[in-house]
């Protein structure tokens, strides 16, 4: 009886951790997309910035 209990607690446990973990990879990619997006911006402004730079000379 307390083996199965000690299990359970385990299972619980290890379940808790694994979502934890789920949870962080995720909130790591969320700003991940976030940074990918910003550094798109960045280079698509220096494009834009490079292209009217072009047209005034």
């Amino acid at each position: 009886m307390e083996e199965q209990l000690e299990q359970a607690a385990k299972r619980a446990a290890d379940e808790e951790a694994e979502e934890r973990r789920k949870l962080e990879h995720t909130s790591k990619s969320r700003k991940t997309e976030g940074d990918i997006s910003s550094a798109k911006e960045r280079y698509l402004q220096r494009k834009r910035e490079a292209a009217a730079a072009a047209k005034g000379s």
